[in-house]
């Protein structure tokens, strides 16, 4: 979970919610 959180930081919101669609 923290890698994710980590990850989503360098994202845009649309690809972190794609991320969460898959």
């Amino acid at each position: 979970m923290t890698s994710l959180v980590l990850n989503v930081t360098e994202r845009t919101p649309s690809e972190f919610f794609d991320d969460l669609a898959k």
